[in-house]
């Protein structure tokens, strides 16, 4: 039975984000929220989850909307194309607007923890199986251990 490896020690994933996961042991304590963008979402825990979870709705938007603004920032979005956004959303379903506005929330917060190095100030998406990496291995080592367990399965169904 092999082991998937969501990672690897040469992904460029940051050293602390890195760390971040491979001390998730425990698969129940990685949660569902739908707090980033609207969307139910499995993360490993964080101080970032935790403040978003004591927030209250109202300040949630505030985060939502400063997250709306770094990423109309990084796109380069203009104005113009931002409110066309936010119109369309109106037009379609005034109830998606707070889904529009929070769906920025989850590629600024990535970036803070993937590529940025932040864990406690971004999420860190995961399903339960982070919970089983023990330790990290090279690009290298997972192809190699691939490599392994196909043979192995191939002389198993195939004996010379």
């Amino acid at each position: 039975m092999g082991t998937r490896f969501l990672m690897t020690s040469d992904s460029g994933v940051p050293e602390a984000t890195l760390q971040r996961y491979v001390a998730a042991r425990d698969a129940e304590r990685i949660q569902v929220s739908t707090l980033v963008d609207g969307m139910p979402q499995r993360m490993i825990p964080n101080e970032y989850l935790a403040m978003l979870e004591k927030a209250a709705p109202l300040r949630r938007v505030l985060i939502a909307l400063h997250s709306a603004l770094q990423w109309k920032a990084q796109t380069g979005m203009t104005a113009r194309q931002a409110a066309a956004v936010l119109w369309r959303a109106l037009r379609d379903d005034a109830a998606s607007v707070a889904q529009t506005v929070m769906a920025a929330n989850a590629p600024v917060l990535l970036q803070r923890a993937m590529v940025d190095g932040e864990p406690a100030a971004g999420v860190m998406s995961a399903g339960q199986v982070a919970a089983l990496i023990p330790r990290l291995l090279s690009c290298r080592e997972v192809i190699d251990g691939i490599v392994a367990q196909a043979g192995e399965r191939r002389a198993a169904l195939a004996p010379v």
